[in-house]
């Protein structure tokens, strides 16, 4: 079964899907969830590992993504978009763990037909795979002789995963006289798919210009193309094999291969069993804020210093620098000595990003740098800089700290406005001539995330929230609170462009007694946004449960003992005054064994457990509120919704169209 929706993201159900996944995530780290898990498919796994990449990267570095992958060769046969997202997410996650070292019997065992534990069974898995494609070719010569049929059907992509697989087995689907009967053959049966003018591949002979068949139609192509140019037939070609190369032992080495400050090569040498690194600088250079250049063994790290700010070094004495191996084990220190000699001559090109100050030049105010992205090549480094939304980039004043006796052209030291909306050059030229390096910079003000629409409906009226995204704000004006017997109201809150995230989450209910805060965020290239709501009574004042304005009618006080209100997690329990009952239904999974419940009583009535007090409500719970000579009891019973991925379910098996899904047969058991 797959989404109504298939792989059109932009579709409203795709859309609220995501932003269901946004904020099931936002609740979960609410109640302190900092771990992550996905199988890494191309449907909601992969939507939920960007959407905690991205609050990773732009709001809670806590979060913890960990990627359990079925085997090293998952995405093989994913349209190439979808692959690029794959590694993205795997390159962004915290861990990466593969679970199956075999994987599946197609294309992906090339990858372990020479290993020493499966090689043997693997080969004859492939073969009795091989034996399988040909029986799924037509018979009918006039009909298609080496079309794939899927499902009783000629499909495209039967025949792209058939290419891909034969390909992975050293198979020429071209000139192989199985595949070839000289006329024909898999590659020419495959390539009818193709519309050359149109730019699409068909899926079968009555649909034509299919998006899935074209992905994979061009996958396939690259993959044949691959194998051609690694030799051909004899030569099993696997395009995406060991993209990440699960099988390698990790390295237990932890040394400085290279070490460059301000333009000055280290001279590693050893004193007494010390690693030394003498670098010689022209006198008078600052020894504060330094910024070395280092290369490390292949997967080593650094512990110490810490190199994302300047490092001080002190004239003649040592500096201790600590390498990791990737085993996490293996350490070694290096000592760093920096000598000062009036013979050597300035020869550093570098600019010290951290350094990167902006200022508005219409204004003369300093602008918040909000992050940094830098991709640096051998001779050229590109720096965007990233502002706030709705800043101007067209007139900016940019400063930044130079190695030392350097130049720049043009000057970066900001005192004149420039355009830096799009990509301006500068060189940097060191002070003795001899180097120069180029740098590319931009500012790029991002897109904020917001909320469009928020309203809450309060007696049986809808009232519109006016929202100010300069202020930041969301007021609520004019609400009759005469009669409230509760302040905690479930929004209806539209998302705007771009935006994701929202928390608290649409339809779960705050208490608006007080303002509440709403944080609002998109993926890594979204700022987020928090706004502060505030729900207003006909006297301008916050709302209550007891009247405290504006009302036309005087507000009769509750009597007797009674509970009024009662929430978890700020979610309203259902209240049977008659039964004594408290039942509140919270999103499945969520931990209630230490929660503080929110609890109103009648005015003058004390209750225990008290308000805020912790208890553990995976068990009833009895709540006992005293007035006077009055006593009740209400027993409080957590009940949990269905989980999000079993909603969706539900929601695809009653809406589901299966006339038009593809459905795999073969003669042969794969086990």
């Amino acid at each position: 079964m797959r989404f109504p929706w298939g792989f059109d993201e932009e579709d409203s159900g795709c859309r609220k899907m995501k932003i269901e996944l946004a904020q099931q995530v936002m609740a979960l780290r609410q109640r302190g969830v900092t771990q992550f898990l996905t199988a890494c498919d191309c449907g909601v796994g992969l939507y939920a590992a960007e959407i905690v990449n991205g609050l990773r990267e732009t709001a809670d570095q806590d979060l913890m993504l960990f990627c359990y992958t079925p085997h090293e060769e998952q995405a093989t046969k994913w349209a190439p978009y979808l692959r690029e997202r794959y590694f993205t997410m795997l390159e962004k996650c915290t861990l990466i763990s593969v679970v199956c070292p075999v994987g599946t019997p197609d294309a992906q065992l090339q990858a372990y037909q020479n290993d020493p534990v499966y090689g043997e069974r693997v080969k004859a898995k492939l073969w009795e795979g091989f034996d399988i494609v040909m029986d799924s070719f037509g018979t009918d010569p006039f009909d298609n002789p080496f079309g794939v049929q899927w499902g009783g059907v000629y499909t495209s992509e039967g025949a792209s995963q058939i290419i891909c697989a034969l390909s992975a087995m050293g198979v020429d689907v071209h000139t192989d006289v199985r595949l070839n009967n000289g006329k024909d053959s898999v590659l020419t049966s495959f390539l009818n798919y193709a519309d050359f003018v149109e730019g699409y591949f068909a899926h079968s002979n009555t649909t034509p210009k299919n998006a899935m068949a074209t992905y994979q139609g061009c996958y396939a192509t690259q993959w044949y193309l691959g194998f051609l140019n690694g030799g051909g037939a004899g030569h099993p070609y696997s395009l995406y094999y060991h993209r990440f190369d699960f099988s390698r032992k990790l390295s237990t080495e932890a040394d400085i291969t290279s070490f460059t400050l301000e333009g000055k090569k280290g001279v590693f040498t050893t004193e007494g069993g010390d690693n030394i690194i003498t670098v010689t600088l022209p006198a008078g250079t600052p020894l504060n804020d330094m910024h070395p250049q280092l290369q490390l063994s292949d997967y080593a790290t650094i512990l110490a210093p810490d190199l994302t700010g300047g490092i001080t070094f002190v004239k003649d004495t040592k500096t201790a620098f600590t390498v990791q191996a990737e085993d996490g084990k293996t350490t070694k220190t290096y000592y760093v000595v920096v000598k000062l000699s009036d013979e050597e001559k300035p020869s550093g090109a570098e600019i010290y990003t951290d350094t990167i100050m902006l200022k508005d030049a219409n204004i003369l105010r300093d602008l918040d740098i909000l992050g940094k992205n830098i991709t640096t090549g051998t001779d050229s480094t590109d720096i965007e800089l990233l502002l706030d939304a709705g800043k101007d980039t067209s007139n900016l004043m940019i400063y930044a700290r130079l190695s030392y006796g350097a130049t720049a052209s043009p000057a970066l030291d900001g005192k004149k406005g420039m355009n830096l909306s799009d990509w301006t050059t500068f060189t940097i030229t060191s002070g003795d001539g001899t180097n120069t390096r180029t740098y590319r910079i931009k500012a790029t003000a991002r897109t904020q995330a917001s909320i469009s629409a928020f309203s809450l409906t309060i007696g049986g009226t809808v009232y519109e929230g006016v929202i100010d995204n300069k202020a930041n704000t969301i007021t609520v004006s004019g609400v009759d609170d005469s009669n409230l017997s509760s302040t905690s109201f479930a929004p209806d809150v539209t998302l705007g462009p771009e935006t994701l995230v929202c928390s608290p989450a649409p339809g779960l209910a705050q208490d608006f007694s007080r303002t509440v805060q709403y944080i609002v965020a998109g993926n890594e290239k979204v700022l987020s946004r928090t706004y502060t709501v505030s729900v207003l009574n006909k006297a301008g004042q916050l709302i209550s449960g007891s009247g405290g304005g504006g009302g036309s009618d005087p507000v009769t006080p509750a009597t007797g003992a009674k509970i009024t209100a009662f929430s978890v997690l700020g979610v309203d329990g259902v209240i049977n005054q008659s039964a004594g009952t408290i039942t509140v239904t919270l999103p499945a999974g969520t931990n209630v064994t230490a929660v503080a419940p929110s609890v109103t009583v009648t005015a003058g009535a004390v209750v225990s457990p008290v308000p805020g007090e912790v208890v553990n409500l995976t068990a009833p719970v009895v709540y006992t509120v005293t007035l006077g000579e009055e006593t009740s009891r209400y027993t409080v019973t957590v009940t949990f919704e269905r989980s999000v991925s079993q909603q969706l379910w539900d929601e695809l098996g009653n809406n589901s169209d299966v006339a038009d899904h593809q459905t795999s047969h073969t003669k042969r058991d794969w086990s």
